[in-house]
C-alpha cells in the first residue's frame, strides 16, 4: 500500500483533508507533506516527492505557493459552504500587484492601499508596509505594519477557531521582521507610533471581510460553517483588541 513518510495511507491523508483533521500547521507554515512517489503514481499523478496542501484563497496559498511550485505538488483545497462566500479576491489581487516585479503596477497598488486601506484585508496592508520599507520610508512602514498587525489580530480574535491565529504569524514572518527590527532601535518612538496607530484605527471604517482569517483555520479543511463571532460583536472585539495592543 502506498504510504507517506509517517506511515499513513494516502486514503487516510485524503480523509483527513476532507473531515478537517489534517494539522493546520502544514498550511500555516506551508510545510510539504512527504509522500512516496509510488503513492502519487498510484493515483495517476506524476508529481514530485513532496505534496504541499493549501486552502484556496488563504494567505499561505497566495504568499508561499508560488515559491514552492517547482519543488512540490500543490494540492489546493477549495472552500466549501460558508467559507466559499468569504471575499478575498480584491485583497489577494492587491497583494500580487504589490509583490510584482512591475514597478508601475507596484506603485499604483501602493497608492491605492494608502488611500483606501479600509477596502483591503490586512495582508494587503502588510505587503504595502513591506514595499514602503524597501523604498526607504522606514517610519511610515512601521505605522502601516502596525495597522496591519492590529487588524489581523482583531480579526483573529473574532474567529472562534484559535488555529486561525497562525495567519498573523505567517504575515509577520513574511513581511514584518525587518520592519520590527528597525522599530526596535528606538523603543520610545516605536511606542508612540503604536499609540498613534491605535487612535487612527479607531476612527477608520473597515470595509473588507474580516472572515478572511477563517480560511487559515482548522475548520476550513472540509468544514462548511465559518467559526466566527456574530457581526454585532465585531466592534466590541475591535475595541478590546486596541486596548490589549497597547499593553
Amino acid at each position: 500500500e502506498a504510504v507517506d513518510s509517517s506511515g499513513r495511507s494516502v486514503e487516510m491523508l485524503t480523509k483527513a483533508m476532507e473531515n478537517g483533521t489534517l494539522s493546520h500547521m502544514n498550511l500555516s507554515l506551508a510545510e510539504a507533506v512527504s509522500v512516496r512517489a509510488d503513492a502519487l503514481a498510484k493515483l495517476g499523478q506524476p508529481a514530485p516527492r513532496h505534496v504541499a496542501v493549501f486552502m484556496q484563497g488563504d494567505v499561505s496559498e497566495v504568499l508561499v505557493r508560488p515559491y514552492l511550485q517547482s519543488q512540490v505538488h500543490p494540492v489546493i483545497v477549495p472552500p466549501r459552504g460558508e467559507f466559499a462566500g468569504i471575499d478575498v479576491a480584491a485583497t489577494n489581487a492587491m497583494v500580487s500587484k504589490l509583490l510584482s516585479s512591475d514597478r508601475s503596477s507596484e506603485s499604483t497598488a501602493l497608492l491605492t492601499v494608502r488611500m483606501t486601506p479600509g477596502n483591503y484585508a490586512p495582508a494587503a496592508i502588510y505587503a504595502a508596509a513591506a514595499v514602503t520599507f524597501q523604498m526607504g520610508n522606514a517610519e511610515e512602514a512601521v505605522s502601516w505594519l502596525h495597522v496591519a498587525r492590529l487588524r489581523a489580530t482583531s480579526d483573529a480574535m473574532k474567529c472562534t477557531d484559535s488555529s486561525a491565529t497562525g495567519a498573523v504569524g505567517v504575515l509577520d514572518r513574511y513581511f514584518g521582521e525587518p520592519i520590527l527590527e528597525f522599530a526596535a532601535l528606538d523603543a520610545e518612538r516605536h511606542a508612540a507610533t503604536v499609540r498613534s496607530v491605535v487612535e487612527w484605527d479607531r476612527r477608520q471604517a473597515r470595509h473588507y471581510d474580516p472572515r478572511w482569517i477563517a480560511l487559515h483555520s482548522q475548520a476550513a479543511l472540509g468544514g462548511t460553517t465559518v467559526p466566527f463571532a456574530p457581526a454585532d460583536k465585531w466592534f466590541e472585539i475591535d475595541e478590546r483588541c486596541r486596548t490589549e495592543y497597547l499593553e
